[in-house]
């Protein structure tokens, strides 16, 4: 492997792949000149994984949605510095303080955001479970009704392979 591959490689912002080749002098010194990586090779079966896992990490992970908990709304307690607080009780899972939530009333979604704090008694709490109640403010929202539904859901990233997108 010469000078001109570390060239080519830094010109489309490459890796070299050196199979069973030596590296001259002036071609790692280019190398690191220039910050173009030089992966040696003994191996057939090596390469093959090393840019599948190359490859794999430029998929954007698939992102999907897991289910936390419920709440229901069952009473609003109104206050002039902070607005209206939801008073709910935890119908299944758990309401963290970070949780994505939607308000649903009957069929219809009217809020999507996120959890602004979450109190049980007087105390902040991280987290609240099932059976127990709470006080919920959302992030620039507090239209609540009696007998709305928060439901809590987080969003979760899974790494993709090549085998997942069908190449």
């Amino acid at each position: 492997m010469n000078e001109s591959d570390v060239v080519l490689a830094s010109a489309s912002n490459a890796i070299v792949i050196a199979f069973h080749v030596n590296t001259d002098a002036k071609a790692r010194a280019k190398a690191k000149q220039e910050h173009v990586e030089i992966r040696p090779y003994k191996i057939i079966y090596e390469i093959e994984d090393d840019v599948r896992d190359l490859l794999e990490g430029r998929l954007a992970p698939e992102m999907y949605e897991v289910a936390q908990g419920a709440a229901e709304v069952r009473a609003i307690f109104t206050f002039s510095k902070v607005g209206n607080i939801a008073g709910c009780r935890i119908k299944d899972g758990i309401i963290r303080r970070d949780s994505l939530v939607r308000v649903m009333r009957g069929e219809e979604m009217v809020y999507e955001g996120k959890v602004a704090t979450l109190r049980r008694e007087k105390d902040q709490a991280q987290e609240v479970r099932e059976g127990l109640e709470c006080g919920i403010t959302l992030d620039g929202w507090d239209a609540f009704e009696e007998g709305d539904m928060i439901n809590a859901y987080k969003i979760e990233a899974k790494r993709r392979t090549l085998a997942d997108s069908g190449k």
